[in-house]
């Protein structure tokens, strides 16, 4: 195997970039295949659920997630605390 040609005419960039991908796919799969017949594992905690392989798929709560449920939480907080609190202190 050589190197892969590339057409650079109509849509060369996702030609290149499929290019790209498949000799990064095919290192990683050299990779594995080697450490396997080595007997070499990966330590158990570089693997997380954030992550299907090399791809990061991210998790449910973020930034923008926390931020959202304290501008949610905090004036429904304020709202359950002056309804129970209605007559006693004011």
């Amino acid at each position: 195997g050589g190197a892969k040609k590339v057409d650079y005419g109509s849509g060369g960039f996702s030609s290149t970039d499929k290019a790209a991908a498949d000799t990064v796919a095919r290192q990683i799969g050299r990779r594995v295949e080697e450490d396997a017949k080595r007997g070499r594992k990966d330590r158990a905690d570089l693997y997380t659920d954030n992550w299907d392989g090399s791809e990061y798929k991210g998790s449910k709560f973020n930034f923008a997630t926390i931020l959202g449920l304290l501008f949610i939480l905090t004036p429904a907080a304020g709202l359950a605390f002056a309804y129970l609190s209605y007559g006693v202190l004011w």
